[in-house]
């Protein structure tokens, strides 16, 4: 499917929020912390972003559309089902990462240049992304 929104205007993208995890008792062993937590406060000034929706009906990749981006700093990406994410970065190096759900990935100094996804066998999955390439 083509994407959706692209637009190449100055803007910040935000992450913040907190992480953590806690015994779901109330119990906490002596030798175990009650609450692993980190704020996050993260921004990357962008020069443009790009929003796009896919829905995967065949099996196979799918390569996503950078839009009138060159590359990408920030990939998000949400999925219905589980799909397998392929980053080919700047420097040619790919990695596939395995989602089922959600994978936020911020990165200052190294950019992605292509992207493709795949989804489970047979398993008609939705996957909206969202890209950005800073400034």
């Amino acid at each position: 499917m083509p994407p959706a929104a692209s637009q190449t205007t100055l803007e910040v993208f935000e992450l913040t929020g907190s992480f953590g995890a806690r015994p779901t008792s109330g119990f906490t062993p002596a030798d175990q912390a009650a609450i692993v937590a980190r704020t996050l406060v993260e921004s990357l000034l962008l020069k443009g972003k790009q929003a796009s929706r896919y829905d995967l009906t065949v099996d196979g990749a799918q390569t996503v559309s950078l839009g009138g981006l060159s590359q990408a700093h920030v990939i998000v990406l949400e999925s219905t089902s589980r799909v397998v994410v392929r980053l080919t970065s700047a420097e040619g190096a790919t990695q596939a990462i395995p989602v089922d759900g959600l994978l936020v990935l911020m990165s200052e100094s190294e950019a992605f240049t292509a992207i493709d996804l795949a989804r489970a066998a047979g398993v008609e999955t939705i996957v909206q992304v969202f890209l950005g390439e800073k400034l």
